[in-house]
């Protein structure tokens, strides 16, 4: 089989693996599907010497376009082996300054034992508990006054290693991208981050992130109508006994009026990419804005820690 018929089948298990995760609708996969089926017809009449090359190449420059025009390079390679920081789970507990002396201590978990635990989003706080938390590298300005960080240092401690270097569809994930993460984790300087694949469709790479007391909004702000992304939002709530946790969500924006192929290849990505984040036990998937409010995180919250 030619590199062009291994690139054409790759596009399709691509479509199909969106399907199933429900990221595009059938009509869109039947779509891909019957491009797949004359773009062989068309790589047979090549072969058997009906069609020039020069005209083969455009019609398969022509059937790319229509996929949204994102290249992919199989050949790019993950820059790191990333590992989890220290302690289980991705909850830590917040003491505000105001808090009564006598409110129980939380374990490095935030789990509750024996108990059916009740929820209040605590408001966001910036005091600090022991030694004050050092300040995040400087970078481009986004949403919330924050900067993206250069030279993010590396924590954490034994990260997951993935078993090959890019997702199914030849996309890495870079070494900033998965030290943000952990750096968001252990140092709680960020209320949310974001990241998208960049221009070359070959990387995952930061896209955003928000200060400390930055809004939900300024998240809901930066997310595009025509594109996808990936995103973990640092939610506080406050438990039965009156004691503050942060649980970091992952978020999964694929709107419907994102292109195809942008799709295909953010579903594609999505497990590869949080294989690499150790913590993260709760997921929301959105389509539009509505799909992202603090109800809805709280509601995610609560189900899973009842669980637990």
């Amino acid at each position: 089989m030619s590199d062009d018929s291994f690139e054409m089948t790759d596009c399709l298990k691509t479509a199909r693996s969106a399907l199933d995760q429900n990221l595009i609708e059938s009509n869109d996969y039947d779509q891909v599907k019957a491009a797949f089926l004359r773009a062989q017809q068309i790589r047979a009449g090549l072969d058997a010497g009906f069609i020039r090359q020069d005209d083969y190449d455009q019609i398969k420059q022509t059937f790319l376009q229509s996929l949204g025009g994102m290249s992919v390079s199989p050949s790019s390679a993950v820059q790191h082996h990333p590992q989890p920081s220290a302690g289980k789970g991705d909850e830590h507990p917040s003491v505000p300054s105001s808090a009564p002396a006598t409110a129980p201590q939380a374990s490095q978990s935030g789990r509750q034992t024996n108990r059916q635990p009740s929820f209040t989003q605590a408001a966001p706080s910036t005091s600090q508990s022991h030694a004050p938390t050092p300040a995040a590298p400087s970078g481009p300005v986004t949403a919330g006054g924050a900067h993206i960080p250069a030279d993010i240092p590396k924590m954490g401690g034994n990260r997951p290693k993935q078993p090959q270097g890019t997702s199914m569809s030849g996309i890495a994930v870079t070494e900033d991208a998965v030290n943000l993460y952990y750096y968001m984790k252990a140092k709680s300087v960020y209320r949310w981050a974001l990241w998208k694949l960049n221009d070359a469709g070959n990387e995952v790479v930061i896209a955003g992130v928000g200060a400390k007391d930055s809004p939900l909004s300024e998240l809901l702000g930066l997310l595009p109508n025509t594109d996808c992304r990936y995103g973990v939002y640092d939610y506080q709530f406050v438990n039965s006994d009156g004691c503050i946790f942060n649980k970091l969500i992952f978020l999964n924006w694929a709107p419907d009026t994102a292109r195809i192929k942008a799709k295909m290849m953010y579903a594609s990505t999505k497990d590869f990419f949080k294989g690499h984040l150790d913590g993260l036990s709760i997921e929301l998937q959105a389509n539009e804005h509505d799909d992202i409010t603090e109800e809805a995180i709280g509601e995610s919250v609560k189900s899973v820690i009842t669980r637990q």
